[in-house]
């Protein structure tokens, strides 16, 4: 299937190096001339020239040309599928060269997602480079891609996500499941238009926000290796117990079998997280989190204890206990099938290491003023392409968007795509 948004760039590409017209794209040597000077000091910042109207950001570069005609042709062509495209002029040994770049308004790191995902999917070699442009032609701005998980990724991820009520507050959880569906750490990002701001958290068995989305509950995760030995050492479970800051009795006795495959320990340990500042999760000294929620009107966090009858990623908490979110004191058990407060989670789809994900599939996101699309492995903000991947949900001021994008760091035994969270200014 022709994938929309990159056939202009393949098909031309093949073209001008057939008839000889390209001199490559990483062309440091050149010497550009005019207000557009390129600045490929390898400095990857983005700041602002002495020109308030301009700033200096990292651009994708694809081609030098010494046809100038044809380099306006690419640009159009480009510009026709969706890409902030433009043409500088350089010179090259005393002759004229004509650049063909993208300005895609965003910071370092989706200057470099979007050069690989371009490497993926064309024949070009486009190479990130420093330059200047007016401000208003790097709107819109995206900062990230930000990862939702920099923690451990499993075989697979399971994805999801949940909105506030008025949708300006998403919450995005990666749940990864290692070999024999054994349980792994899950890491969570929550991004609000209201307060702009982002938390992000790795290392948690579960996450729920509260009734009226003013507090999460969390369960911090650890797992503990015996390694070759049959079963945890007293120093080691000395050291689980100091970072819980717990009693080993307690810690021991509200630990549970990680795996069916080695000697590894898990534990949980529940604790808060207060949107309306900015502090560190507060955990409470009680072995429970393998679950969490929330009771019908707030007021109590509840805490599942260990896993069971069977260890598995997805397995249900054998007691819940209730909490003070502010004291994390206990406040008695909470009855087999009682009422916790419903989290309405949407199911997204599974990164997996041995399936690639389809990106030519097509998504439409509608936000106040506006539509987000994603098809042929690009995301498109009212029309104009923003960043590589495919869309999964967002805000409903557009401000905030789950994707999953191409992993230019995926290792040989890593999935090649990843869930982030792009911030569209």
């Amino acid at each position: 299937m022709r994938k929309a948004g990159s056939w202009p760039i393949r098909v031309l590409y093949r073209t001008l190096v057939l008839t000889g017209t390209i001199a490559c794209a990483g062309d440091s040597g050149l010497e550009e001339r005019g207000p557009a000077a390129s600045q490929d000091s390898g400095d990857s910042s983005t700041d602002v020239t002495s020109n308030e109207a301009s700033v200096a950001f990292d651009a994708i570069q694809l081609a030098a040309l010494s046809d100038s005609a044809v380099a306006f042709r690419l640009r159009d062509s480009l510009t026709t599928a969706g890409w902030n495209a433009y043409v500088g002029r350089a010179e090259a040994d005393g002759k004229p060269v004509w650049r063909i770049r993208i300005a895609h308004g965003g910071d370092a790191v989706l200057a470099r997602v979007i050069a690989f995902a371009l490497r993926a999917s064309t024949a070009s070699v486009p190479a990130v480079v420093r330059d200047t442009a007016e401000r208003a032609r790097l709107l819109p701005g995206v900062v990230g891609p930000v990862r939702v998980n920099a923690g451990s990724h499993g075989m697979f991820s399971r994805v999801r996500w949940v909105f506030s009520p008025d949708r300006r507050t998403m919450l995005v959880v990666e749940d990864p499941v290692s070999i024999e569906n054994e349980p792994v750490p899950n890491g969570f990002l929550l991004a609000s238009d209201s307060s702009g701001r982002r938390f992000r958290m790795d290392s948690v068995w579960d996450v729920a926000p509260s009734p009226d989305w003013k507090h999460l509950a969390v369960g911090r995760a650890y797992v503990v290796s015996a390694r070759e030995q049959d079963s945890l050492s007293t120093a080691q479970w000395e050291m689980l117990a100091k970072r819980a800051n717990m009693p080993v009795r307690d810690v021991r006795v509200g630990a549970f079998p990680a795996s069916g495959m080695a000697i590894m320990i898990g534990f949980a340990q529940p604790g808060v997280v207060h949107l309306d500042d900015d502090t560190a999760p507060t955990l409470f000294s009680v072995a429970a989190g393998w679950r969490v929620g929330w009771n019908m009107d707030g007021s109590r966090i509840a805490a599942g204890g260990k896993p069971g009858p069977q260890i598995g990623d997805d397995s249900p908490a054998t007691r819940w206990v209730a909490l003070d979110p502010t004291s994390g004191m206990p406040d008695g058990e909470i009855p087999a099938g009682g009422r916790l407060a419903t989290v309405s989670w949407i199911n997204g789809p599974t990164i997996d290491i041995a399936v690639r994900l389809d990106t030519g599939q097509r998504v439409s996101l509608s936000y106040d003023g506006g539509k987000i699309e994603s098809f042929g492995g690009w995301i498109r903000k009212n029309g104009r392409i923003i960043a590589p991947g495919v869309a999964l949900a967002t805000t409903r001021a557009g401000h905030h968007l789950a994707a999953i994008s191409p992993n230019p760091d995926a290792k040989e035994y890593e999935a090649r795509e990843m869930l982030v969270v792009y911030t569209i200014r």
